[in-house]
């Protein structure tokens, strides 16, 4: 992910932060049909889970379709499993301990690890970007949402560049803790 700029490359890093860097392609396939059956104990606990009926659940692992909606509905439940209750709440508490690894996009040469207390992170900015998160939002919606809690003007503006801009930062793996 270190060749994208901007929200998007932002909440790409913070996705992976979240998920341990699992890929977003696992969150409304098979996979998640199995993970959260396995979750949930059974295929209609699963359902419950989910918000739909036990037949459209079957419907589902049977290989049936999905509308747009029930599509969204697999992927915040999928969301919610994947997420060990530990790392959740060592995110959720970790604003004063995240690192943001940055290189600036008009001199490479130069990189740096940003900390909470550069950014002006105000409290409960990672405990947002998971609520976003589990709401099923991309990562556009989880850059935004931690860019929202940054308060020091200068990385205000620098976080929230974009492609075509000459400035801005490439983001490397985001640490917290």
């Amino acid at each position: 992910m270190a060749d994208v700029t901007g929200l998007e490359g932002l909440g790409a890093q913070l996705h992976a932060l979240i998920t341990g860097g699992r890929s977003q392609a696992t969150e409304t396939g098979r996979q998640a049909l199995g993970a959260i059956e396995r979750a949930a104990g059974s295929g209609r606990r699963a359902a419950a889970m989910v918000g739909v009926s036990p037949s459209t659940w079957r419907r589902w692992k049977a290989g049936g379709g999905r509308s747009a909606h029930s599509t969204e509905l697999l992927k915040v439940a999928a969301r919610i499993i994947r997420v060990p209750a530990g790392r959740e709440a060592r995110i959720r508490n970790g604003d004063g301990g995240v690192t943001v690894p940055i290189t600036y996009k008009n001199d490479p040469t130069r990189q740096r690890d940003v900390g909470a207390g550069s950014l002006g992170l105000t409290p409960g900015t990672l405990g947002r970007v998971l609520d976003v998160y589990f709401s099923g939002g991309n990562n556009h919606d989880m850059g935004k949402a931690f860019t929202d809690g940054i308060t020091d003007p200068f990385y205000q503006d620098w976080f929230q560049e974009t492609e075509e801009s000459d400035y801005g930062f490439f983001f490397g793996a985001i640490k917290v803790g």
